[in-house]
């Protein structure tokens, strides 16, 4: 549930206990960007939804809670706005995403529709995966993407021209520098596995946020109860993208999380019986066998979403990433002799 919450099978017991039900919560963010670069910020500990209102031109933005961001534009080094006289971090107008932003823009969590119903009281994160989708035409495929993991909260708003007064938000160079891990954009399926922090095992409701935005400063802060606990946000971030005037690239975000949720009192919802399965949470120890286990250069935190790809769809591949690029090292060239072996009777049949 923790390396794989896209598609393991939910068992009870990870906390060491289990006080509510479990759940797989699923949604989708699509959009057609016109700008070469951005990034994706969740934090899963919390499950909240922005609130939707609108600005005297009919504008709609986000409002107070927020826990997951996405800012594209085309220049990687401009800070996301967090103006209190204007545009504070988080409320970006989400019409335009994929659009050269202002700021941020709040999305809702995929639990939020969950939590905002009557049967929910609050939950917490098993585990929660994010997977990055270039859909494009493949040979115009192209730039840089970083995968995002362990990065506090306090780093977001935390950027590289971060001055006293209101918090500057990381932009799209601070990201990559902080990486230390960049890949190709290419026309493989990316997934980005979130590392449980001592945050997720908490019960939260859905009002609760990890920043609140245009908070009584004007700007947006970090939470209260965000602030003592210190969770952790994982993503992407992209540069390089080939936008030519006119060109409409699209991007699909798709986001998963396992949860344990209790049931309101007002639901009319029996409560599940606390059952104690281990005496101690088992979070760590889960963790821990996979930081062991992992070979060098090969974090379970990050990977291929489509590692059963055909012959015909790797070769394709190859063929518009560059084979010069894949064969820089003796796997690559073994990997790139076994789809030419594999491919030549499908390819003498053509003939």
């Amino acid at each position: 549930m923790i390396e794989d919450p896209c598609n393991a099978n939910l068992i009870p017991g990870i906390f060491g206990d289990q006080e509510g039900l479990l759940a797989q919560v699923k949604s989708t963010l699509s959009f057609n960007a016109t700008s070469t670069s951005g990034y994706v910020l969740w934090i899963p500990s919390y499950h909240c939804a922005p609130d939707i209102n609108t600005d005297t031109e009919g504008v709609e933005f986000g409002g107070v809670r927020g826990n997951l961001f996405v800012f594209t534009h085309n220049n990687t080094a401009l800070n996301p706005s967090n103006d209190s006289g204007s545009v504070p971090f988080g409320e970006g107008d989400y019409n335009k995403l994929g659009q050269q932003m202002e700021t941020a823009a709040t999305y809702a969590d995929p639990a939020s529709p969950l939590l905002q119903s009557d049967i929910v009281q609050d939950a917490r994160t098993i585990g929660a995966c994010c997977k990055l989708t270039y859909s494009g035409q493949m040979f115009r495929s192209s730039g840089q993407v970083c995968f995002l993991n362990d990065l506090p909260l306090s780093s977001i708003l935390g950027g590289s021209k971060s001055v006293a007064g209101s918090p500057t938000p990381v932009d799209v160079d601070d990201l990559f520098r902080w990486a230390g891990n960049t890949t190709r954009w290419g026309t493989d399926t990316l997934e980005c596995v979130f590392r449980p922090d001592d945050s997720a095992s908490t019960f939260r409701k859905n009002n609760q946020a990890a920043l609140d935005i245009k908070s009584p400063t004007g700007y947006t802060t970090e939470s209260e109860t965000a602030a003592a606990q210190m969770p952790h946000a994982f993503g992407f971030a992209w540069r390089g993208l080939d936008i030519t005037s006119g060109d409409e690239f699209p991007i699909i975000l798709e986001f998963t999380k396992s949860i344990e949720w209790r049931a309101a009192p007002v639901s009319g919802l029996t409560h599940a019986s606390p059952m104690t399965y281990h005496p101690i949470s088992q979070v760590h120890r889960a963790v821990q066998h996979l930081d062991r286990k992992k070979r060098p250069g090969h974090d379970w935190t990050r990977r291929l979403a489509d590692v059963g790809k055909s012959i015909g769809g790797n070769l394709a591949n190859i063929a518009f990433s560059g084979m010069r690029t894949l064969a820089t090292d003796q796997r690559a060239r073994n990997q790139l002799l076994s789809f030419t072996q594999q491919a030549a009777p499908l390819m003498l049949t053509m003939m």
